[in-house]
């Protein structure tokens, strides 16, 4: 037999007044009697009252919109939000104080919440973060394969159209070529395209550049190391995060000193 309700309680004059809908509506039989019922009814309204939460209409004022966003538990000013720190980010993001604050911004006007301009901005930063570094990943994936291609194709050539190519890009175009190519200039499409130009030179063309067989035969443990570091993408050189990663740079440098003796190229 079910547990008797207020509405059980009430007289059977005013029962019978009563809807089916009311009756049997939990809002009302989860009470057992009036003075049950009083009482969740002052403390549902205090609650209402206290939080103030009603959508204001479309063409309310900002100031309602305000009061709106601000009760639900938005910052009074864009300068209030607090955000969680993001680690790993790539490289080439670059939050600024400008791009904060225009954040900040944006999410005050649209009412967000700390927690809300937190999350949204977590999930921003961190999606696009990772879609760089998969793509990062992809064009190192690439190049290696070029590069393996390249080396099968030129053999025991390889070496010395590699020095070749890259005595050309310095000696012929000059430190601001070699700054515009970057690290392009190690790239396998690049280093071949470069190897077929110089092909198209003669021995005295090459000698006026100071380009010699001596390039050719640069030092063999030197370019070893670099070829090791450059295979190896979880080497600090890589990382522009790691502690060591201008340690590595510096000595790839060095050692691309020592390998390409007389030349200057980037890295």
């Amino acid at each position: 037999m079910p547990e008797p309700t207020v509405i059980d309680t009430l007289p059977e004059e005013i029962r019978t007044t009563l809807s089916p809908e009311i009756v049997a509506d939990q809002n009302i039989t989860k009470y057992k009697n009036i003075p049950d019922l009083l009482n969740g009814h002052i403390n549902l309204s205090k609650m209402i009252s206290a939080k103030g939460v009603i959508v204001p209409k479309d063409d309310a004022k900002p100031e309602e919109w305000d009061k709106f966003y601000n009760t639900l538990g938005r910052p009074e000013k864009a300068d209030g939000y607090k955000l969680s720190e993001i680690k790993e980010l790539h490289p080439s993001i670059k939050v600024t104080p400008e791009s904060t604050k225009a954040f900040f911004d944006l999410a005050h006007k649209a009412g967000f919440t700390t927690k809300q301009a937190d999350m949204i901005n977590q999930w921003y930063l961190g999606s696009v973060s990772q879609q760089l570094k998969a793509q990062d990943q992809a064009w190192n994936e690439k190049v290696v394969a070029a590069e393996t291609a390249l080396k099968t194709k030129w053999g025991q050539d390889y070496e010395k159209n590699v020095t070749l190519a890259k005595s050309l890009v310095a000696k012929a175009g000059g430190q601001a070529v070699i700054d515009g190519l970057g690290e392009a200039v190690n790239n396998p499409a690049v280093l071949e395209f470069l190897a077929k130009v110089g092909g198209h030179f003669a021995e005295d063309d090459f000698k006026s550049l100071g380009v010699t067989e001596q390039a050719a035969a640069p030092n063999a443990d030197a370019i070893k190391k670099i070829e090791e570091i450059k295979g190896n993408k979880e080497h600090a050189y890589w990382n522009a995060n790691d502690p060591k990663h201008n340690d590595a740079v510096e000595e790839v440098r060095k050692l691309y000193e020592i390998a390409y003796p007389n030349q200057a190229v980037a890295q």
